[in-house]
């Protein structure tokens, strides 16, 4: 698994508590779609990190 999708496992176990998504598109209005942005920021810039460390 690569780190960014362990990032993601690891992120959405700590962001939601929407319990009937499976997709993003999925998610309801309201919190879960607030807290799907919120969690794909996060990952956006964690991600972002992890490259900027491989490449040095």
């Amino acid at each position: 698994m690569s780190d960014f999708a362990e990032l993601i496992e690891k992120e959405r176990i700590n962001c939601y508590d929407c319990s009937e998504f499976s997709e993003p598109e999925k998610i309801a209005d309201g919190v879960c779609k607030l807290e799907w942005r919120n969690f794909r920021m996060t990952v956006a810039r964690k991600s972002i990190k992890i490259n900027l460390n491989k490449k040095e």
